[in-house]
Protein backbone atom coordinates (compact mmCIF):
# COMPACT_ATOMS: atom_id res chain seq x y z
CA UNK A 1 0.00 0.00 0.00
CA UNK A 2 3.25 1.83 0.10
CA UNK A 3 2.28 3.40 3.50
CA UNK A 4 5.00 3.67 6.30
CA UNK A 5 4.43 2.12 9.80
CA UNK A 6 5.39 5.23 11.78
CA UNK A 7 4.90 2.57 15.23
CA UNK A 8 4.68 -1.16 15.81
CA UNK A 9 4.35 -0.95 20.04
CA UNK A 10 0.30 -2.31 21.01
CA UNK A 11 -1.33 0.15 23.44
CA UNK A 12 -4.01 -0.72 25.82
CA UNK A 13 -5.49 2.42 24.33
CA UNK A 14 -8.46 1.68 21.94
CA UNK A 15 -8.33 -0.09 18.74
CA UNK A 16 -9.65 2.31 16.44
CA UNK A 17 -7.02 4.90 17.75
CA UNK A 18 -4.40 1.93 16.85
CA UNK A 19 -5.12 1.54 13.58
CA UNK A 20 -3.58 5.36 12.93
CA UNK A 21 0.08 3.85 13.22
CA UNK A 22 0.00 2.62 9.64
CA UNK A 23 -0.05 5.72 7.71
CA UNK A 24 1.73 8.10 6.07
CA UNK A 25 4.37 11.02 7.32
CA UNK A 26 2.58 14.31 8.12
CA UNK A 27 3.07 18.56 7.00
CA UNK A 28 0.75 19.70 9.67
CA UNK A 29 -0.34 18.98 13.40
CA UNK A 30 -4.06 20.22 12.75
CA UNK A 31 -4.16 19.50 8.82
CA UNK A 32 -4.43 15.79 8.92
CA UNK A 33 -1.45 15.63 6.36
CA UNK A 34 1.95 13.71 7.07
CA UNK A 35 5.03 15.61 8.16
CA UNK A 36 7.64 16.73 10.79
CA UNK A 37 6.95 18.93 14.05
CA UNK A 38 8.42 20.77 16.79
CA UNK A 39 6.79 20.79 20.33
CA UNK A 40 6.71 24.53 21.40
CA UNK A 41 6.51 22.51 25.24
CA UNK A 42 6.73 20.14 27.39
CA UNK A 43 3.95 18.05 28.07
CA UNK A 44 4.37 14.84 30.34
CA UNK A 45 2.33 12.08 29.22
CA UNK A 46 1.52 10.37 32.65
CA UNK A 47 -0.82 12.86 33.67
CA UNK A 48 -3.19 11.75 31.02
CA UNK A 49 -6.06 9.42 32.41
CA UNK A 50 -4.99 6.77 29.58
CA UNK A 51 -1.82 5.10 28.53
CA UNK A 52 -0.70 5.57 24.69
CA UNK A 53 0.58 8.81 24.68
CA UNK A 54 3.91 10.19 24.31
CA UNK A 55 5.63 12.53 26.38
CA UNK A 56 7.58 15.68 24.72
CA UNK A 57 10.08 17.83 25.51
CA UNK A 58 10.27 21.75 23.85
CA UNK A 59 12.19 21.38 20.82
CA UNK A 60 12.02 17.75 20.04
CA UNK A 61 11.00 17.35 16.44
CA UNK A 62 7.82 14.75 15.74
CA UNK A 63 6.89 12.43 13.04
CA UNK A 64 3.16 12.72 12.95
CA UNK A 65 0.50 10.15 11.48
CA UNK A 66 -1.55 11.36 8.46
CA UNK A 67 -4.61 11.88 10.24
CA UNK A 68 -6.80 14.01 11.29
CA UNK A 69 -6.68 15.23 14.58
CA UNK A 70 -8.69 12.72 17.41
CA UNK A 71 -10.67 14.42 20.18
CA UNK A 72 -8.86 13.85 23.43
CA UNK A 73 -10.98 11.53 25.92
CA UNK A 74 -12.93 12.35 28.59
CA UNK A 75 -10.87 13.54 31.44
CA UNK A 76 -7.49 14.15 29.26
CA UNK A 77 -5.54 17.47 29.58
CA UNK A 78 -6.12 18.99 25.88
CA UNK A 79 -8.69 18.77 22.94
CA UNK A 80 -7.43 17.12 20.49
CA UNK A 81 -4.36 14.74 19.90
CA UNK A 82 -2.48 13.38 16.97
CA UNK A 83 -0.46 10.22 16.74
CA UNK A 84 3.63 10.49 16.36
CA UNK A 85 6.82 9.18 17.07
CA UNK A 86 9.66 11.26 18.02
CA UNK A 87 12.16 12.07 14.70
CA UNK A 88 14.94 9.53 14.49
CA UNK A 89 13.59 7.15 17.37
CA UNK A 90 12.66 3.24 17.05
CA UNK A 91 9.29 2.41 15.70
CA UNK A 92 8.26 1.32 19.35
CA UNK A 93 8.50 4.56 20.75
CA UNK A 94 4.92 6.66 19.71
CA UNK A 95 1.59 7.07 20.61
CA UNK A 96 -0.51 10.41 21.09
CA UNK A 97 0.22 14.05 21.23
CA UNK A 98 -1.76 16.93 21.89
CA UNK A 99 -2.32 19.12 18.69
CA UNK A 100 -1.61 21.95 21.12
CA UNK A 101 1.76 21.46 21.90
CA UNK A 102 2.97 21.32 18.13
CA UNK A 103 3.73 23.92 15.45
CA UNK A 104 4.79 22.74 11.37
CA UNK A 105 8.68 23.25 10.75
Amino acid sequence: SGQEVLCEAQSDYDASKEMIAESQTAAAAGSGQEGLCDAQADYDATKEPQHGYLSLRRGERIWLAASSPQPGEPGNLFMSYVFGRRDGDSRDDCGWLPVELLVTT
